[in-house]
């Protein structure tokens, strides 16, 4: 009887001391999963997909123009910050970084200390007067209900808020980084995959939208959108200022299309009715 009290004894110890280094095992390996994780984040400056490894080489700046002109009629209208297709030409300004390497990361945040991206609109015509010019109040509405919703907050110690000055023929956007030994902090530049242009096989983008350019434009004129002062500081590129390329699609200058003809004849719903006749305060009729 001492006997199988004794191997009852030691079968149920048995079975406890396994499930207590079974859930040890377990805790530790939650632990390893939760200090790889701080360390990952703590190396990224609190973002784990914060990137320091790029070169100047691999960022340029994009000027896309989107749609390729004017509406012909006043259908369509759902441009931003309640601009016209029907008058406005519209082009996105953005960041682009090139791969050649499908396995790279294309989602990220972009590790700058500062950021400035100046373009100046060109107009060309036969008149002695031309016309076109950057309607500021909307290419400002659409900076704040896009790009710009996500910068300018000061809270959390974030100092480098982004400038934007648009004016009438050229646009500004300065990211100032005053914060010290931060890794992606303040103002996020972040990246997001997407289709290159020109579309190169081989070739793996993604993009940052900076703002949209809004320009009034007249029927005619040329118009083209162009990189006036380019500069990037960004961690990888040590204390050098990158001057990246700037490329455009379309690459050369857009004329004006001209407002669609009416195609309807005539309406036999208009009249036209002349008041009745007021005597002249000379009497006369």
């Amino acid at each position: 009887m001492h006997q199988a009290y004794v191997f009852q004894f030691y079968r149920a110890h048995r079975a406890a001391a396994r499930l207590f280094f079974a859930r040890l095992v377990v805790g530790l390996a939650v632990l390893l999963t939760v200090f790889r994780a701080e360390s990952a984040y703590a190396q990224g400056g609190g973002e784990s997909n914060c990137r320091t490894d790029l070169d100047c080489s691999d960022l340029s700046v994009q000027i896309v123009l989107d749609p390729l002109n004017v509406s012909p009629d006043c259908s369509v209208d759902n441009a931003c910050g309640g601009g016209d297709n029907f008058k406005q030409l519209f082009y996105r300004v953005r960041l682009k970084y090139s791969s050649t390497n499908a396995n790279d990361d294309f989602e990220f945040n972009l590790d700058y200390e500062s950021i400035r991206v100046k373009i100046e609109l060109s107009v060309d015509g036969a008149g002695p007067v031309l016309y076109s010019h950057i309607d500021e109040t909307v290419t400002e509405s659409c900076y704040r209900n896009g790009p710009g919703a996500n910068w300018g907050n000061t809270n959390n110690n974030n100092y480098n808020v982004a400038v934007f000055e648009p004016e009438a023929y050229t646009v500004t956007l300065d990211f100032l980084d005053d914060i010290v030994n931060e890794d992606c902090g303040g103002d996020l530049i972040h990246f997001s995959p997407g289709t290159c242009l020109p579309n190169t096989p081989g070739v793996y983008c993604a993009y940052a939208d900076l703002y949209t350019v809004a320009v009034n434009a007249y029927p005619g004129e040329e118009i083209q959108v162009t990189c006036k002062e380019i500069s990037i500081k960004a961690a990888g590129f040590g204390n050098t200022v990158c001057n990246p390329s700037c490329n455009y699609e379309p690459s050369s200058a857009v004329t004006v299309s001209l407002p669609a003809a009416p195609t309807a004849g005539p309406n036999s719903a208009l009249q036209v009715r002349l008041k009745d006749p007021v005597t002249a305060a000379n009497g006369k009729g």
